[in-house]
């Protein structure tokens, strides 16, 4: 096997530091580099800045393995080089469920389980090879608003779900919207000695925009995000869009494909939503239930615009939009519950009028957001 170990250092102008091999490459290296032989793999130690890994190495040691043992002897902010010589045979099959030959879905996913960021596909002059970035979690602080009003009957599972999220640093900030039925009482008994949760009650309903600025005015995380109580978000949702904000620091915010189910929870149909572009934001609201907000952005702009009763979040994205890009994640962690197909007569109509109510202000929005988006601003 020729691997052309110094085209690629000078392809990817990696920065000056302690680099190595993994393997056994046939082709002669660049000075100061270090060969690491496959049977001593396990027992190095000591962190490298850039690490190139020979995917023959896999007949040595296990797949599910490997990464463990790359990640462990490479720098916070080191550079993974992974060449792309191995066959798809031997990647296994019991990664996320995928057959052996979508190698290009499973590297990634392998990669990114074992905290690299950044993972790129590369194939040029010097040959094929991935890259990826060894990142270290901060483990910053995630404030969850969740709204409810008169949803007795979801506000269990809605609190259970966040509780049961991945992510540790998590605060769940619970707003009740002037509820009448038992929604008060299930908080005060059930929930009120938890350390992760807040309750904010209202005697009577503020709408969402006070709700979220007054939730996160008293909120102590770095990120934001909230729902109503009656959706569900799938356990790794923070941990996976907290990982993004982390990875990428110039996002304002980021958000994910989800999944619409019925008032019971039967799944329905999946959404999966456009990649990030100012003028695809400005034609419509492409950011969905799924996301998180830097906190410096929400503030920035002034928070929730309560003067709205109706598209507070859209106009909150637009302006988010005019100073910060956006990503959106392609996972789907969140799962909307519809309530339409079952409402009365009276209920549908104003649900109607609500949301011709929505087209015109959304309308307004593009009408009066116009201007700020002269120059297209990827995510």
């Amino acid at each position: 096997m020729i691997v052309a170990i110094d085209k690629i250092l000078r392809e990817l102008k990696l920065p000056a530091g302690k680099t190595a091999v993994v393997g056994r490459p046939e082709a002669a290296l660049p000075e100061g580099i270090t060969v690491i032989p496959s049977a001593a793999l396990r027992k190095q130690s000591g962190e490298y800045d850039n690490l190139f890994f020979l995917g023959a190495l896999l007949r040595d040691i296990p797949a599910e393995e490997i990464f463990t043992v790359l990640r462990r002897i490479i720098r916070p902010g080191g550079r993974l080089v992974l060449v792309d010589d191995f066959g798809n045979e031997e990647i296994p099959v019991e990664q996320q469920d995928r057959a052996p030959r979508d190698k290009e879905k499973i590297i990634p996913d392998m990669l990114y389980d074992q905290g690299f960021r950044s993972v790129a596909y590369t194939s040029g002059p010097a040959g094929a090879y991935w890259t990826a970035v060894k990142f270290e979690q901060e483990s910053r602080g995630v404030s969850l608003a969740l709204l409810c009003h008169n949803q007795e009957r979801y506000l269990r599972k809605g609190i259970y779900a966040a509780l049961a999220q991945t992510y540790p640093a998590l605060e769940i900030i619970v707003v009740n919207e002037g509820s009448r039925d038992k929604t008060t009482e299930i908080l005060e008994k059930e929930f009120a000695t938890i350390p992760q949760i807040k309750v904010v009650t209202h005697k009577e309903p503020k709408g969402v925009a006070a709700s979220l600025n007054e939730a996160f005015g008293i909120a102590t995380g770095d990120y934001l995000t909230w729902t109503g109580v009656d959706n569900i978000l799938f356990p790794p949702m923070i941990e996976v869009l907290t990982s993004h904000l982390d990875t990428y620091p110039e996002l304002g915010g980021v958000y994910s494909d989800y999944v619409v189910t019925d008032e019971n929870g039967r799944f329905c149909y999946n959404v999966d939503l456009p990649d990030f572009t100012p003028r695809g934001l400005l034609e419509r609201y492409i950011v969905g239930v799924s996301f998180l907000i830097r906190r410096t952005a929400y503030e920035k702009v002034g928070g929730c615009n309560e003067r709205l009763r109706l598209s507070e979040d859209y106009e909150l994205w637009l302006k988010i939009a005019e100073h910060y890009p956006l990503k959106r994640v392609p996972e789907r962690l969140y799962g909307y519950r519809f309530h339409g197909k079952h409402l009365d007569p009276e209920r549908k109509t104003r649900r109607r009028r609500q949301m011709e109510e929505v087209r015109k202000i959304s309308d307004e929005l593009r009408r009066r957001f116009a201007g700020s988006f002269g120059k297209e601003r990827q995510g």
